[in-house]
């Protein structure tokens, strides 16, 4: 069920580490081993959990929200220092056009000033889009938050299936992009578990080697 592991024991298949020279932020060595069955029924009761409660999902997606809205805080915050120049730059062209018409500027210096002025405008613009596109791509949209619980009311349909068939169960595994990192961290080991319905740290005392 979990992938990037290798199987030891013979009583019980074991994950670990599959690499001894592993250069992980987090502590990682060939004794971080874990009893697979018992890994995989903590991952699959999480997941069924998502898939039946909506709620859980429901407060993932809240959640994730919230992140996503404090990590473009700096760029929202840039977003508007951009919308006050572009206001500027255009108030100061159209000033400067008024001023030409008028008489009281010359075609070369007008040039010159309206050149500055527009080459400012395009490339604040053309931050502002960049800026938009980066928060839009981190942000789920009202369809793809509706699309998702679509999905995940589909995928509860076959639940009660896929406890008694391991195929069902991956390939609901599969659908939902799910993976397992596992790390010792404090004596403990954790299971850092992504997913389209969410993310979850788990601290698991019951891992031991």
């Amino acid at each position: 069920m979990i992938r990037g592991a290798e199987w030891s024991s013979i009583r019980h298949p074991y994950f670990h580490c599959p690499s001894r020279n592993c250069k992980y932020v987090r502590q990682c060595n060939d004794s971080n081993t874990t009893r697979a069955d018992i890994l995989d029924k903590i991952v699959w009761n999480w997941v069924k959990d998502f898939l039946t409660k909506p709620e859980l999902l429901t407060e993932a997606l809240e959640m994730y929200q919230s992140e996503r809205d404090n990590e473009s805080a700096p760029l929202r915050s840039r977003l508007q220092v951009i919308e006050n120049l572009l206001e500027d730059n255009r108030t100061q062209l159209d000033r400067l056009i008024d001023l030409y018409i008028s008489g009281e500027f010359q075609k070369d210096v007008l040039s010159d000033r309206k050149a500055r002025l527009e080459t400012n405008i395009q490339a604040l613009e053309n931050e502002r889009l960049s800026i938009e596109g980066q928060i839009n791509r981190e942000a789920m949209t009202p369809d793809q938050i509706s699309d998702l619980y679509d999905f995940a009311k589909k995928i509860a349909k076959g639940i009660e299936i896929a406890d008694k068939d391991l195929l069902v169960k991956r390939q609901i595994i599969d659908s939902i992009g799910l993976t397992v990192t596992l790390a010792r961290e404090d004596g403990h080991m954790v299971a850092y578990i992504k997913s389209v319905l969410g993310d979850q740290d788990m601290p698991i005392t019951t891992l031991g080697s």
